[in-house]
């Protein structure tokens, strides 16, 4: 009953913006300014919060984001050369679909998970996972698919394209900026701390509601073989390579020592796909399937992260 305690309030929450947004009380303009308050506002808040209060060591996990980044990097290799060698698809398809199995949903799902599962350490799970999905995994995967493509600008200039556009990113700038006032060792003032707090504060219940205003607006039309095998690979590969990279890193003398953190790294594994998967998607010719993504492993993960909470907490 514990582990379903933590994700029945998401699913509340969810299915609040969907009857919101079905019943036409918002609409999905209001549903996309509440979703770009979260990610310009209410995320770089926390994220700024987060890392700014916690000592640099602290910040520092290298087993975590090893494991994490090893994981994911498992699942990218995996997956787009399976996409190319059984798939038999262009390599930016291979990489779009790619991005499906490996990108989960950090701050608009797993952060208020963890803020119910593991309170004491929600918010610097949230910095980790943000740090090695915005600073390696996304780019990584945005610079495969637009190498895979006949026309364009090539993948190293997509690659710097996507740092520039990183460097004006607000969580990045609150991450950036939270370290830099780590490594000053002064403690927030209060003037300073209590807007942030706030915003902070609205970052978990609004992005929820979002989710559930997208899941409204997707149609479910096209559900086939490769959407399957894409969910498959996100809610069930995912945690299984960042489990067994946990084991490789771990060999190797990097520790992830505390059992929260351990249980909480397997679990962003199983998290359903990040939001922004279809309009990354759009460029490619790919929108429409990746909504579809979206949406089923959106759903799907209601069920897949009960049994992998459950696992983990026997396992850790």
């Amino acid at each position: 009953m514990a582990l379903f305690s933590a994700t029945l309030p998401i699913l509340i929450l969810a299915a609040i913006g969907f009857t919101i947004a079905r019943a036409g009380l918002f609409s999905p303009q209001d549903f996309s300014t509440l979703g770009r308050f979260v990610v310009m506002l209410a995320l770089p808040a926390l994220l700024f919060r987060t890392m700014a209060e916690l000592p640099v060591a602290e910040i520092i996990e290298p087993g975590y984001i090893l494991a994490y980044l090893g994981g994911t990097l498992f699942v990218i290799a995996t997956g787009y050369c399976s996409w190319r060698l059984f798939g038999n698809v262009r390599g930016d398809v291979a990489a779009i679909r790619t991005m499906g199995m490996a990108c989960p949903n950090s701050g608009f799902v797993g952060y208020p998970l963890m803020l119910l599962s593991f309170p004491a350490i929600a918010g610097k799970v949230l910095a980790l996972n943000m740090t090695v999905e915005n600073l390696v995994v996304i780019p990584l995967l945005l610079a495969l698919a637009e190498s895979g493509r006949q026309k364009g600008p090539g993948a190293l200039a997509t690659l710097k394209k996507t740092i520039v556009e990183l460097a004006r990113n607000p969580m990045i700038i609150g991450l950036l900026g939270g370290f830099a006032w780590s490594l000053s060792g002064f403690a927030l003032p209060e003037v300073i701390r209590h807007p942030v707090d706030m915003l902070a504060a609205a970052s978990g219940a609004i992005s929820l509601i979002v989710i559930g205003g997208m899941l409204a607006r997707s149609e479910i039309s096209s559900w086939n073989v490769p959407v399957l095998l894409t969910i498959s690979g996100k809610l069930l590969f995912q945690p299984l390579a960042v489990v067994f990279m946990l084991m490789v890193v771990t060999a190797l003398g990097f520790p992830v020592t505390d059992p929260d953190l351990r249980k909480a790294l397997v679990i962003s594994g199983a998290i359903s796909v990040m939001g922004i998967y279809p309009l990354l998607s759009l460029r490619y010719g790919l929108a429409e399937s990746s909504a579809v993504v979206l949406a089923g492993s959106t759903v799907a993960s209601f069920v897949t992260l009960n049994v992998v909470m459950l696992i983990a907490d026997k396992l850790f």
